[in-house]
């Protein structure tokens, strides 16, 4: 024991009803990761004032912290409903009671379909001006290549399973997302495309890494366009989850997948981007008020490939905000909430496309982006989004923009 908590302790056992010593030991002692005496300390404590709502609070965070999640609910309810209860240990326990609650069941299951349409001023990715350099040649481009507005129907869905190693708060999560979107004109882009992943979640507090996961997975996908093979991939990641207080989530993934493109008889020669895709990215979520969440995220990522000019290299970030609105007219199926993000990225080819230019591609993108989530009923909301992105290449052919709109009801399960 360190002196400092020694003498904590020392003070503590001559005032053993002394609340915040109490509380300062138990600081001690987690930071020092002896969860357990902290938990001892606290629970002492608790039979001489069992009412106090910071020492409840500071128990739940600790079974919490242990992977305990029943007993952590049962602290964080009376927490809660203490009567000297502050406004801020009040929200801070609901965050980590909703949590715990989660948590604790052994075998969840969830999933949300949404069934939409979408506009797009340029839905086949389409060049922006019909006059591009080739070598520094003027060309004329037809029409197939140009930018070009169409409309889509859309289903999109993800499920998430967990099921509870029963050892130290273990899980094994899979993760599954699906994707398909029939155009309206561009026939040749309709699209399938689906991606797994599954295995276990560790617990970090064995390694006195509080409020931490682990997860090791490995993860499947791949993509049809027009009834074609378009691409399977397959590889693996790890993927840390960090809760830095009951208000802030962090996020920090490595994955990496080999990519097969198969060619048909509309793209004879996309086997050439055949090669490995790894990318390492960050993200943090913070809830900063009972109405407003901020977000942010930043990426890089290599892309192998046979061909020299489909290797790239790219980074990005992204910044965003949500924001609960209050309309009365809802009664009880809650608050409308309003996304608005923006986002940047850069990719810088490792090789020339001969036919175009003597120097590497070079891309550069931004995009802006809301979203308005409007409840319906219990598990049901419409969500209306409208987009704008924008990119400027060193090669013409992939210099465009798009402007897109789009509204879909959401069922959660």
């Amino acid at each position: 024991m360190a002196a400092g908590q020694q003498a904590l302790f020392s003070r503590m056992m001559a005032d053993p009803g002394n609340v915040d010593l109490a509380l300062k030991y138990a600081e001690a002692s987690a930071q020092a990761g002896d969860l357990e005496g902290a938990v001892s300390t606290l629970e002492r404590l608790l039979i001489f004032a069992p009412q106090v709502a910071r020492l409840n609070y500071e128990l739940g965070v600790l079974y919490y912290r242990l992977g305990a999640y029943a007993a952590a609910s049962g602290y964080f309810t009376t927490a809660q409903s203490a009567a000297d209860a502050s406004p801020e240990i009040k929200a801070q326990a609901a965050t980590y009671l909703a949590r715990a609650t989660s948590a604790s069941a052994p075998d969840r299951t969830s999933a949300s379909i949404a069934i939409g349409a979408r506009y797009q001023t340029n839905a086949n990715g389409g060049a922006g001006s019909s006059l591009v350099d080739l070598n520094g040649v003027p060309f004329q481009l037809n029409s197939a290549a140009m930018a070009d507005a169409d409309s889509n129907a859309f289903v999109s869905g993800v499920v998430h399973a967990t099921h509870d190693l029963a050892s130290q708060g273990d899980r094994f999560d899979i993760d599954l997302s699906f994707y398909g979107a029939p155009y309206l004109k561009h026939t040749e882009i309709n699209t399938l495309a689906a991606d797994l992943r599954a295995g276990p979640v560790f617990n970090l507090q064995r390694f006195a890494i509080p409020r931490s996961t682990l997860q090791l997975y490995g993860v499947v996908g791949g993509v049809a366009l027009a009834g074609d093979p378009y691409d399977v991939s397959a590889g693996g990641g790890a993927l840390l989850t960090t809760a830095v207080d009951p208000k802030t989530l962090a996020h920090v993934r490595l994955e990496s997948r080999y990519e097969q493109f198969m060619d048909s008889a509309r793209r004879p020669n996309v086997s050439d981007m055949t090669g490995a895709r790894t990318r390492l990215s960050a993200d943090l979520k913070h809830q900063a008020t009972d109405w407003a969440s901020f977000y942010g995220s930043v990426y890089g990522e290599r892309k192998m490939a046979l061909a020299g000019d489909s290797a790239d290299w790219e980074a990005g970030a992204a910044l965003g905000g949500i924001f609960a609105l209050n309309v009365p007219a809802l009664g009880e199926q809650g608050h409308w909430s309003l996304d608005l993000s923006a986002g940047i990225l850069q990719r810088n080819f490792d090789a020339n496309d001969p036919v175009i230019s003597t120097n590497p591609r070079q891309d550069r993108q931004v995009y802006l982006q809301g979203s308005l989530t409007v409840p319906l009923a219990p598990s049901w909301s419409a969500v209306g989004t409208v987009g704008y992105q924008r990119q400027l290449s060193t090669y013409d052919l992939y210099t465009y923009d798009n402007v897109s709109g789009s509204l879909a009801v959401v069922k959660g399960f």
